[in-house]
């Protein structure tokens, strides 16, 4: 079962944009006002809704700190719209902030993430965490409360729909490799993993992206761009320690380790090219004496455009694809679907289908 980059999202996820002319959602009889806010979400997680301008009042429940609003869990926002013209309008906002977006041009169809190139409006929004800035989930606008994708001069609200990144080592691939397993602990306690052996001086690789539906992202990849050129070994791809998190922030660092073979991105490495989900690595293990190692990976990412002079909000956050969050993506993937995101790597000759403690860690 794949694994979810962020595990516990919403798969459907509503934005709603709403004008200044709609009826304000008041506060409840004899609930104390403390502020204004023009972000209001739903119970459920599913929806939320931007005032375009001016808010709501909110509450102390509101602001309250509690299970439903925990689990939520993803914390940042961006919403990027792009006229024919080029001309853009973007937000950005943490969970629990107000956010403003203003001057989207109406008359426009936002439903695809490229129709600006051809006369239309282009739309897109990415979920993820404020902490690191790890991209956990995109959506394109899929209606509206006038009808299709076209916001008009009376569209009132717009409706995103959400689908949450995924990838794990089940999918990840290495022409040439041996893919064989490798055992730490002790029965019945015992972790295994999923560990490609580099048999030969250098190997392709590839980890592929997609969504929760099974798709590959294509109706969102032309509105996710690479945000810088990323050249030479060891750089957006790394080859680290293997380790295993044992709990309160301790770490098993494993062996026998070999850090020599060295990974290149093959694909994903240029400035504003769109983002191929079939992630290609090149690894060179020349060198090696024998060992383990893993494979992570960080890959920057903007929005559709990334003018920093826009119609209306600031800078375009730049965000990255990992195959983990919050420091998981430096952990070995056990192919359990937990949210660990390292790939074993072995190479050299060796017996490497038992693990050993090197070292005990923060």
């Amino acid at each position: 079962m794949k694994k979810l980059i962020f595990a516990g999202l919403t798969v459907l996820f509503a934005l709603s944009f709403a004008t200044c002319d709609m009826a304000p959602i008041g506060a409840g009889a004899g609930e104390e006002i403390i502020g204004y806010t023009n972000v209001v979400y739903s119970e459920d997680g599913k929806s939320l809704t931007l005032y375009l301008e001016g808010g709501v009042p909110e509450t102390k429940a509101s602001r309250a700190l509690n299970a439903n609003n925990a689990r939520k869990g993803h914390d940042f926002y961006e919403v990027v719209f792009v006229n024919a013209a080029n001309g853009v309008s973007r937000a950005s906002w943490l969970r629990g902030q107000s956010a403003a977006i203003t001057n989207i041009t109406r008359g426009l169809d936002y439903g695809d993430v490229d129709g600006h190139l051809t006369g239309e409006g282009s739309a897109i929004i990415f979920v993820g965490t404020n902490s690191g800035k790890t991209l956990l989930a995109v959506g394109t606008l899929t209606g509206t409360d006038t009808g299709g994708t076209v916001i008009a001069a009376n569209t009132r609200t717009a409706t995103f729909s959400v689908a949450a990144l995924v990838g794990d080592v089940s999918t990840f691939a290495v022409t040439g490799g041996v893919s064989d397993t490798s055992v730490y602990g002790t029965a019945p306690n015992d972790i295994t993993f999923n560990r490609f052996h580099l048999a030969s001086a250098t190997h392709a690789a590839t980890y592929p992206i997609s969504t929760v539906t099974g798709t590959l992202i294509a109706d969102y990849i032309e509105g996710i761009k690479i945000a810088r050129d990323i050249t030479g070994p060891n750089n957006g791809a790394e080859i680290i320690p293997p380790r295993v998190l044992v709990g309160g922030g301790i770490y098993d660092y494993l062996g026998p380790i070999d850090l020599k073979p060295d990974v290149t991105l093959t694909n994903n490495n240029t400035a504003d090219d769109s983002f191929n989900p079939n992630i290609g690595f090149s690894i060179d293990t020349n060198g090696a004496t024998g060992g383990i190692c893993a494979l992570t990976f960080s890959i920057p990412v903007y929005a559709i455009d990334n003018t920093t002079t826009p119609l209306t909000g600031g800078a375009p956050v730049i965000w990255n694809i990992r195959p983990g969050y919050f420091g998981y993506e430096f952990d070995l993937d056990n192919g359990n679907g937990d949210i660990e995101g390292a790939l074993l790597l072995s190479a050299g000759s060796g017996n490497f289908e038992t693990l050993i403690l090197i070292t005990v860690g923060p």
